[in-house]
């Protein structure tokens, strides 16, 4: 990464892991292959929030989780798809390494995600996946299958999504940490 980017990162408070701003630190809201729930950090209780129980199962192939100290949309932490060899235990931190970024939009609310992998020191085995193209469309497809799932809405056929590279995902990061910096406090 050049130092441009390095330094962007640092300054607007995303939390590197030792002093890499490639990876960033991911805590894991909702495990692979867990139970059609939605959860959120609730950060004043520093516990998990049930947020939704979903109509549907389409049972995730990646885990959930999100970046601390970002701030997205209706001030809700940055999430994140983190596809790993195995489900990571809810509320454990992961060193992640983003390969792109989608974003789902609908009527006027657009909500950015991350997508990575486990951090090369955490597990060498998803070292060759360098962008998202490198995930396989399949899994790219069940990834959309559970975000559009996941649409309580009758209109979820008017959703927009909207992919994006590796910069576009440290773009995202960047503002998501800025955010963060300038309102304070996430609203769970």
């Amino acid at each position: 990464m050049e130092l441009s980017r390095r330094m962007r990162m640092l300054r607007t408070g995303l939390v590197p892991w030792n002093g890499n701003a490639d990876e960033v630190c991911v805590i894991v809201t909702v495990p692979a292959f867990h139970a059609p729930v939605h959860y959120e950090v609730d950060r004043a209780l520093g516990v998990l929030r049930v947020t939704r129980v979903l109509r549907r199962e389409p049972r995730l192939v990646h885990n959930c989780g999100c970046i601390p100290r970002t701030l997205v949309g209706d001030a809700r932490p940055l999430e994140v798809a983190v596809f790993a060899p195995w489900p990571l235990e809810q509320l454990s931190l992961v060193v992640a390494r983003p390969v792109g970024m989608f974003s789902i939009s609908q009527e006027s609310v657009t909500e950015p995600r991350i997508i990575a992998m486990p951090a090369d020191s955490v597990c060498s085995t998803t070292s060759s996946v360098r962008s998202a193209d490198d995930i396989g469309p399949a899994m790219l497809s069940r990834l959309m299958q559970f975000f559009t799932g996941c649409s309580d809405s009758p209109r979820s056929a008017d959703l927009c999504i909207e992919w994006g590279d590796v910069h576009r995902a440290e773009d995202v990061m960047c503002r998501a940490a800025c955010a963060f910096n300038e309102h304070g406090q996430c609203r769970r």
